[in-house]
This record gives C-alpha cells, structure tokens and sequence, in this order.
C-alpha cells in the first residue's frame, strides 16, 4: 500500500534540515495505490511547466508503508540462461539459475511440431539458495527422424505450480550447401525472433540482418560464437513483412517473416 501527497503539501529537505511537514489535512492532492502484484513501481513528479517561488516543495512525495498482506512474496526461480547445443547425435541442455525458492524440480520438455511437447526428462533443483546453480541435461537422439526439435524448461515448485523458459530449437536434418536453409520462429513474430541455424554454424562468426519492404536494412547482429538458435530483439520494428537473412563464412541463407 503507498500513500503519495501531491504538490504544495510536502515538507522538503533543504542542507539536512526538515522544514515542514505533509499536511494531511489537504485532501485534493492525497492518493494511495494498493496492489498485490507490484514487483516494481516508478514515480515521475514535476510542476508540469508551471512557474512557482516554491517549485522545490512541487518536486517532494511521500511514500506509506509498503507491506505485503499475505506475507513476503518470494519468485520460486529466476532463470538467467536456458540453452540447447546439437552434439552428434546428443542434444547438451544447459541453464543458469540466478536465485531459488522452494522449487523442486526441472523438466525437460521436448516437441517436433512447436506445439505439442512431452516430458523428456527431470532434474532435482537445489532448493533454496540465492547463489548461481548451473544444470545440464543430455537428450539422446540417435535414430530420430525429425529435422527440427524444440526444447523448453518447466520449473516446479514444491507446491506444483509451474513456469516455463523461452523455447530452444536445434535442427538435426543433414543439409548441404546448396540447400542450407534457416529456421526462423515465430513467424508471425511480435517481440523476439529465434532464428536457427545450419549445423556447420554453430560456434563460428554469424552475421544476421533484418531487411524491409524497401531493402533497407532494419535490424542486424553479429555473433562470433554462434549457437544452433540466435536470438534478436524485434519488438521495435513496425509490423509488416521482411526478410531475414543470415551468413557465415561467406555461405548465406533467408526467410521471409511477418512483424505482428
């Protein structure tokens, strides 16, 4: 709960001394905000282009106790990283926990189609710790027949509930030059673009660049240790259609993708 008093009601500090007090008594200016579900808040104050003598005391809030009503609130997982690397016939699954809370437990979950996935395996979590935990995972996928799977991670707290990690794609068609192609998802996309890569990329210098309708280039990035999905931020582009276009080692490859 935060109480803030607004402009001309406040004490100010001025060399270390208080001079004044909020009066409360002025109720115009005199709001309180409650909400369960802050996990961070921004106040902006100003004398919105007004001129006054005591502009200082306009530039002046309070804040109420903040409390919690229900007790501390505590995130189950922060999740830093959550990576995939093809290696031969193995897929090496690698994430970074920053901070835990009462979780128990990590399931790998796997799908050939994006949208159906299914469990592929478990790891025990520490627990509680507010440390870096690395974790690893390997997936065997010898005899698999899909050209492209995808990856993401569920945490599980001791209650049962869940949360997932953004999506990792790793391709495992064998491709040749001529037909090297990209992978890129989603497609229609709105924030960030995964764009998988050939095989033969993987841990060398990749350059990716976004073009519009007009040729222009919009976006681009550059990676001198690639992995099999690279990541760009889109979410500042105008909708509209564009082309993606990728290379290494002079060998490139494109694909059309829609900005919602």
């Amino acid at each position: 709960s935060i109480t803030s008093i607004g402009t001309g009601f406040m004490g100010v500090n001025i060399g270390g001394a208080e001079h004044g007090g909020p009066d409360t008594t002025q109720k115009t200016d005199i709001f309180t905000v409650t909400n369960l579900n802050v996990q961070q808040l921004t106040f902006k104050v100003g004398t919105n282009g007004q001129t006054t003598s005591n502009a200082s005391r306009k530039y002046s809030f309070i804040t109420g106790e903040m409390y919690y009503p229900n007790g501390p609130i505590n995130l189950p997982v922060k999740l830093e990283s959550f990576n995939a690397f093809l290696n031969n016939n193995k897929v090496d699954l690698k994430w970074t926990t920053a901070t835990e809370f009462n979780v128990s437990h990590f399931v790998i979950e796997k799908s050939l189609d994006g949208k159906n996935f299914s469990d592929a395996g478990m790891v025990f979590a520490f627990g509680n710790t507010t440390e870096k935990k690395n974790y690893d995972f390997i997936d065997n996928i010898n005899g698999s027949q899909a050209g492209v799977i995808y990856y993401r991670l569920r945490s599980v707290d001791i209650d049962g509930k869940s949360n997932y990690s953004a999506t990792r794609i790793i391709r495992i068609g064998k491709q040749t030059e001529q037909t090297i192609t990209i992978l890129t998802y989603p497609n229609p996309v709105s924030n960030e673009l995964r764009i998988t890569l050939p095989n033969n990329w993987q841990n060398k210098k990749v350059t990716i660049e976004i073009y519009n309708a007009n040729g222009q280039v919009a976006k681009r990035s550059e990676n001198a240790n690639s992995g099999q999905t690279e990541i760009v931020n889109v979410s500042n582009m105008t909708p509209g259609f564009y082309m993606v276009k990728a290379n290494c080692e002079g060998v490139s490859a494109q694909q059309k993708i829609v900005k919602q």
